[in-house]
């Protein structure tokens, strides 16, 4: 997959943000070669790759250039594709995890904090105590 940059950097310091499933990745740039580069000896050796979250910040002299990002697919397997490759200001690059899965991560906050309270409300009321013992 090619990637054409604009000639001017939309944020000082700008990340490539995606995701890729069960393959190892590689982005090169024009100008400065090797940008990242993650799991290429897994895949000589024959291991398992998952759900891999890529952030490869973009030097300033990249921009104008082609970004290449080359998938390496163990034998056997199938890609899933990197998915939704987005340039982000690089001190939000580790929120990319959570975009377009806010209402699981609210659900989720939503579900501890109830049990959290429930638990709360049982250990004040002494509704753990109050285990009543009847004989025959």
């Amino acid at each position: 997959m090619y990637i054409t940059l604009p000639d001017v950097c939309p944020y000082e310091n700008t990340t490539l943000c995606t995701t890729v499933y069960n393959c190892a990745i590689e982005i090169l740039s024009d100008e400065d070669g090797i940008l990242y580069e993650y799991r290429k000896d897994i895949i000589r050796q024959g291991g398992e790759l998952g759900n891999i979250l890529v952030t490869a910040n973009i030097p300033k002299t990249s921009w104008g250039s082609t970004i290449t990002v080359k998938c390496t697919i163990p034998d056997g397997c199938s890609l899933n594709g990197a998915e939704n490759i987005t340039l982000m200001p690089s001190e939000y690059s580790l929120r990319y995890g959570i975009i377009n899965h806010e209402m699981d991560f609210v659900f989720s906050i939503s579900i501890v904090g109830f049990s959290l309270f429930a638990l709360l409300v049982m250990i004040t009321t002494g509704k753990f105590a109050s285990v009543e013992r009847e004989g025959i």
